[in-house]
């Protein structure tokens, strides 16, 4: 079901239709007033209960159900800018403090709040007529601030550790790709495995491994991975086909001196 911004409620005392903004002021004076209903969904809501009905069904929803087909909105269910904006909205009017949680529920009922900080502050003082609450809606706007921060964070580190596991698991394809390789073709003689392994510690740059290294770290959720899974990482970006003893020496050498980097435990940090 799609919100609409706009709620009314209806007086259940006296049956008179009542934007939200008037709801208040409207029980002040009728003495039949004990709740009102959302003209949409029927719900009853008594005392302050209706500022938390923030949005409802439309009309169209509510008498076509199954029938019913949203119209406008973005291509392929994709929300726009202002319709992110209002959900932001409503995540920092869930969690702000209990003098300004009324304002910012107002702010998502008017459902046209700026995105920019001057418009926003504008908006606020004419539309909610805070003229002389001015530090009111610098606390709000700091509140906002700090809701999208934490929420772009958590959004980041998501992707992070979706990029590290695809990393991983594409370093386990690989092995296996290889493994199979390794068990369809004959067993090289000694002296050969011994050449194999010369070749590919000369052919191995410890500047690489040690960038290498540090990418892979910067992405990792929390900037961290456990030295087998770091390892196969760094095999797999190089295309390292040499020996796992080999690149395993190489890269706790670049560890030891490298004074970004260090291990702690299985963990590399």
């Amino acid at each position: 079901i799609s919100p609409i911004s706009m709620v009314f409620f209806l007086c259940d005392g006296c049956n008179e239709t009542l934007k939200k903004s008037r709801v208040d002021l409207h029980a002040a004076r009728c003495r039949l007033c004990e709740s009102v209903s959302c003209v949409d969904c029927n719900v009853s809501f008594y005392g302050d209960d209706y500022r938390e009905h923030t949005s409802c069904i439309s009309e169209a929803e509510k008498y076509e159900r199954s029938v019913y087909k949203p119209k406008g909105g973005s291509k392929n269910g994709k929300k726009n800018p202002q319709e992110t904006w209002n959900d932001l909205l409503s995540l920092a009017a869930s969690t702000a403090p209990a003098n300004m949680k009324p304002k910012m529920i107002e702010l998502i009922h008017l459902g046209n709040c700026p995105r920019k900080e001057k418009a926003f502050r504008n908006f606020a003082v004419n539309s909610l007529k805070m003229r002389r609450e001015p530090d009111v809606v610098d606390r709000m706007w700091k509140h906002i601030s700090a809701v999208k921060d934490e929420k772009q964070a958590k959004n980041n580190n998501a992707s992070s550790a979706k990029e590290c596991k695809n990393e991983v698991d594409q370093t386990d394809n690989t092995n296996e790709k290889h493994a199979n390789i390794s068990q369809s073709v004959p067993a090289p003689l000694p002296l050969q495995s011994e050449r194999t392994s010369e070749t590919s510690t000369i052919k191995l740059d410890t500047k690489q491994v040690t960038k290498t290294m540090k990418k892979l770290l910067k992405k990792a959720p929390n900037k961290r991975l456990k030295f087998k899974e770091l390892r196969r990482a760094v095999k797999t970006k190089l295309a390292f086909e040499g020996k796992k003893e080999v690149l395993e020496k190489v890269c706790l050498e670049q560890l030891q001196v490298n004074k970004k980097m260090k291990i702690d435990g299985k963990l590399v940090l």
